[in-house]
């Protein structure tokens, strides 16, 4: 097997590398995981603008389309740089939407992920139970609609405070 970037991938390694490099030296980070600073709505915009939020999008619908491999390439810098953006939530949320059964606006969500209008986030009920869960498969969903009420609690969901959206699983009148 071969282990090397393609060159599609080393462009978007170095690139990825460069900018936050240049945006997010140390002192930076140290604000962020101290709470002094937090991500703006303008750091935000610039991920969206570069196409960072919409990696698995496709295309059509306003995202970069790429392909999982080259989506963890982008992915991976953020985590050598330490950076704690939303990139893999909103990939996360991404591939789940684009695998999603069509209706209930599908289109219209994957659109707003991918030009970045709207950041889209999972909870963590999501991640732990993984795609067939969230579509219907076991274990039952921590949040139910019942009488056009929703009850229960999602235990965790990463950047709730910047999110437009959070996908979780969910059961309606007891069906997942």
């Amino acid at each position: 097997m071969e282990f090397r970037d393609s060159e599609t991938q080393k462009l978007l390694r170095d690139t990825v590398r460069s900018y936050l490099a240049d945006k997010y030296p140390v002192e930076r980070l140290y604000a962020l995981e101290r709470g002094d600073a937090q991500f703006t709505n303008a750091d935000l915009r610039e991920f969206a603008d570069l196409g960072w939020l919409g990696l698995l999008v496709p295309e059509s619908a306003g995202g970069a389309d790429l392909s999982l491999l080259e989506a963890a390439v982008v992915i991976e810098e953020f985590g050598y740089a330490a950076v704690p953006a939303p990139v893999t939530y909103a990939s996360i949320a991404a591939d789940l939407l684009a695998h999603a059964p069509s209706g209930a606006g599908v289109r219209d969500h994957l659109t707003s992920l991918g030009s970045g209008a709207s950041l889209y986030t999972i909870s963590e009920a999501t991640r732990r139970r993984g795609c067939l869960a969230y579509w219907g498969g076991p274990p039952s969903p921590p949040l139910s609609a019942s009488g056009g009420k929703l009850k229960g609690t999602l235990p965790r969901v990463p950047f709730a405070d910047v999110a437009d959206f959070v996908l979780a699983p969910l059961s309606v009148d007891g069906e997942p």
